[in-house]
């Protein structure tokens, strides 16, 4: 039958009606038409791809199962270094307490002297000037108003150093004596006598005044 229909429309007849039959049939009978030999079956394979029209789309399926991790890249190589940032300002080179401020440590002292008196020295890390006033604290004695702390807690009055004592064994009761100077104290402390082992120990605060006016009244700071 194709032969006959062949011979009656010529080669280029016969391939358009191959072609009209394929597109009619949906595309895909090409391969199955005898009589065309593989030259004509690409020619009709080519124009019958530019033809039929592609259907319309299936619904997405259903998302793939997460793909492994990739592997960690390489380290980047090192930036270079930044410029210079600027200079910053001068830092302060007082050593001086400033106005209305504390300072405080620990004491410590200790002899075997029964005779004479021992030495209990005390250094301010800032300078306190004027020098302040100094206050004993004996152990168990309650806060004043100079000293409101306790060996514990040590607080001073501005323009005060007190000196808060944890334990006192062997030592004068009244207490060191001797005034303090900008840079720290340095008492002589009485021994009892009969006492063979000297030990006392506590705590100290300290309070710079604040600025005084012409007539040397504290101002508030």
């Amino acid at each position: 039958m194709f032969s006959r229909i062949h011979q009656k429309l010529g080669t280029a007849g016969f391939v358009i009606a191959i072609v009209a039959l394929i597109v009619a049939l949906g595309g895909a009978a090409y391969a199955a038409m005898p009589g065309l030999n593989s030259k004509q079956k690409k020619e009709v394979k080519k124009i019958a791809k530019g033809m039929v029209k592609p259907g319309v789309p299936g619904p997405a399926g259903p998302a793939g199962a997460p793909g492994a991790a990739g592997a960690k890249g390489d380290t980047g190589a090192t930036g270079g270094t930044g410029p210079e940032g600027p200079k910053g300002d001068t830092g302060p080179t007082d050593t001086k307490l400033l106005p209305g401020k504390s300072v405080s440590g620990y004491w410590h002292f200790e002899t075997n002297n029964t005779i004479g008196e021992g030495v209990l020295t005390v250094d301010f890390p800032l300078r306190i000037e004027p020098p302040p006033t100094i206050e004993y604290m004996p152990p168990g004695s309650e806060p004043t108003e100079n000293c409101p702390g306790g060996w514990e807690d040590p607080k001073a009055k501005r323009g005060y150093f007190c000196l808060y004592a944890a334990l006192n064994n062997g030592a004068n009761p009244g207490g060191p004596n001797g005034q303090p100077t900008a840079r720290g104290w340095l008492g002589l402390w009485g021994i009892n006598g009969g006492a063979t082992n000297v030990l006392a120990y506590g705590s100290w605060a300290a309070t710079e005044r604040c600025p005084l006016d012409e007539e040397l009244h504290e101002l508030e700071c």
